[in-house]
């Protein structure tokens, strides 16, 4: 995960705590700064996602449910692991880590499986509870992406999919393909994407049988 300016850079592994690098403009190279205590939760998160700024990230282990965290520049690492208010891990047993997205303003997250999918909205405090999208059920592959203020969802489908966000009735409207052609891929799911904060365009790279 890394903040839109690249100043703030987290990396997750199966077998170590997530890792905390800092941009270092005269040496021109990332300074590893510290790690985040994860371990005491039941293992390391593979999934993590971080907002614009930097100024917090979302963490979720393969079959458990969301956390997240802010960051301190006293202790210079992210610190108050947090639960979100959903209690119910999203999952259908496959490993999810990688459906979880962040808008860049840190309000809205999304997550779930291959089976469901669906989002929930900052509080103040806290993610509310997680508000099912109906309609990407059993369509999504791995992961979606939210632009800056989260109105905007990509996410991984055959084909890929983008939803807007009504909130005049508070909720997503259907989504909308967007061909495998336009993408000039063949078939299937795209490796990974991310969503530019502007929403004017979004970068991918090749995944399960695209060309």
């Amino acid at each position: 995960a890394m903040s839109a300016s690249g100043e703030r850079l987290v990396a997750a592994s199966y077998y170590v705590k997530p890792i905390v690098f800092k941009w270092n403009s005269i040496t021109l190279a990332y300074d590893l700064v510290g790690t985040i205590n994860f371990t005491v939760y039941g293992g390391n998160p593979l999934g993590i996602r971080m907002s614009g700024d930097g100024s917090r990230i979302i963490m979720r282990q393969s079959r458990n449910v969301v956390y997240f965290a802010t960051w301190s520049d006293t202790e210079n690492t992210y610190i108050n692991i947090t639960q979100t208010l959903e209690p119910t891990a999203k999952s259908d047993g496959e490993n999810n880590e990688a459906n979880l997205a962040i808008s860049g303003d840190g309000n809205r997250i999304a997550y779930g499986c291959t089976t469901f999918y669906g989002y929930s909205d900052w509080n103040g405090t806290n993610y509310g509870l997680w508000k099912q999208i109906p309609e990407l059920n059993g369509i999504l592959k791995c992961g979606g992406s939210l632009n800056e203020d989260g109105n905007i969802l990509l996410i991984n489908s055959n084909p890929t999919r983008y939803l807007k966000f009504d909130s005049i009735n508070n909720k997503f409207l259907p989504p909308i393909l967007i061909p495998n052609s336009t993408m000039n891929i063949t078939v299937n799911y795209v490796g990974g994407f991310v969503l530019v904060p502007n929403s004017t365009r979004f970068y991918w790279t090749p995944g399960w049988n695209s060309g």
